[in-house]
């Protein structure tokens, strides 16, 4: 990396089809913060030294003016991303705060009808609405269709609405584009991250604080809903048996009632959780309940860690955590990054992940198994059965390259009638 003290802020004046203008602050300024969130709008704070009073009225810091900035390190930049002056304040010490291009969204309310279309199809129209399509927006299809979805907001609040009812997705805008799906646990590592007892030595400053409250997040979620036609009430059922998704962990512990849990403890904290929600067909329910599970589930390991500023990490990337004992190393979802330069270039992160161990997997829904060579689904009980047993493995360290002993469970194939 480039020499920590030679940090970089560049600022452009964007004046539409006039193009860019430099801005040169660089005397003036005091502090930058920039604040990368997956569910909010960028926010950028610009602290600028105005001892002289020549920035009040400035034409290029009032209200609606869009910034462009980057940061960084000579040879190795931020990308490019752009902000609007929402607000100005202060007097010998100015404070220019602005947001991301969600807020260009989030102006105008809009009244209309969206008729016979899933939430995916109508998030699509709006993206492309605001010029983003193809490449530029990414968005997760959505199976359900509605006969009539009314609209009362601004499409960046409808859009944020119809993400939070479809169970457990974000949306936000960003210098990579318009987003509107469930986080990407699969996304390959930025960087790694090693923690050292001693100061200094490594990459993480201070000491990263860890939560890992099993008990409040439960393991499984049922979803009540009701049949408008058949006056009758739906219940579908989402818990890690059940739900296709990509997880950042080794293990996982979410435990529900019905489970055999593995000891006393784990015993103690199964729960489940009953959600009632608006829909009128099984597979709209199901569809919900997923979602929302995925999204609890994602949460559940969380921590906070400061670090030497680097610009080409930011929020809603994977970086790997290492030397924070087995239990918590291993691949984190970047939920928030905060930047912060001004003396010192620092960021503060919040990362998640859903489960403890070193090494992310795809993990697919192993409550029906299918049968490859006739092609239907099994159902629990029949075919092949497997039972789960304890067995004494070889455990290498990565780090100190140390062989030891490690318990772990495994499905094995169970003894059948005829064998014995």
């Amino acid at each position: 990396m480039s020499n920590r003290d030679a940090t970089i802020l560049l600022l452009k004046l964007i004046d539409g089809d006039a193009g860019s203008e430099p801005i040169d602050f660089s005397e003036r300024v005091i502090s930058m913060t920039h604040e990368d969130n997956d569910k909010k709008a960028d926010k950028f704070t610009l602290t600028l030294n105005n001892w002289d009073l020549a920035l009040l009225g400035d034409e290029r810091l009032l209200k609606g003016q869009i910034i462009e900035a980057q940061w960084g390190y000579p040879g190795r930049l931020s990308p490019p991303r752009q902000f609007e002056v929402v607000e100005v304040k202060g007097f010998t010490k100015l404070k220019i705060i602005g947001q991301g291009k969600a807020v260009l969204m989030a102006k105008d309310k809009k009244v209309r009808t969206w008729n016979g279309m899933t939430y995916s199809e109508i998030v699509t129209a709006i993206a492309r609405e605001h010029g983003y399509q193809d490449r530029t927006a990414v968005i997760e299809g959505t199976k359900t269709k509605y006969d009539t979805i009314n609209q009362y907001q601004s499409d960046a609040v409808f859009c944020a609405t119809l993400a939070r009812k479809s169970g457990g997705f974000v949306f936000y805008v960003d210098h990579t584009g318009f987003h509107w799906h469930r986080r990407q646990f699969n996304g390959t590592v930025r960087r790694v991250y090693w923690w050292r007892s001693d100061p200094g030595a490594g990459d993480i400053l201070g000491e990263p604080q860890f939560e890992s409250n099993l008990a409040t997040y439960p393991g499984k979620i049922k979803i009540v809903a009701r049949d408008p036609i058949t006056r009758k009430d739906i219940e579908v059922v989402a818990s890690r048996q059940q739900s296709d998704t990509y997880t950042l962990g080794e293990e996982e512990e979410l435990i529900s009632p019905d489970e055999r849990p593995r000891s006393k403890a784990a015993e103690r904290i199964a729960s489940e959780s009953v959600v009632r929600i608006g829909a009128a067909t099984d597979a709209e329910a199901k569809e919900k309940a997923d979602a929302r599970f995925v999204f609890t589930a994602n949460k559940r390991y969380k921590v906070v860690f400061n670090v030497v500023g680097d610009p080409q990490v930011w929020a809603k990337q994977i970086v790997e955590l290492r030397g924070v004992s087995d239990f918590y190393e291993g691949p984190y979802y970047l939920q928030q990054v905060v930047t912060q330069m001004g003396g010192k270039y620092t960021q503060k992160m919040r990362a998640i992940k859903d489960a403890p161990g070193k090494t992310a997997k795809k993990k697919v829904n192993t409550k029906q198994p299918v049968d490859a060579q006739r092609g239907v689904t099994k159902k629990p009980g029949q075919g092949d059965k497997t039972k789960l047993v304890k067995v004494l493995r070889d455990h290498r360290d990565p780090v100190t390259g140390l062989l030891t002993k490690k318990w772990t469970w495994e499905r094995q194939q169970a003894e059948s009638q005829v064998s014995k």
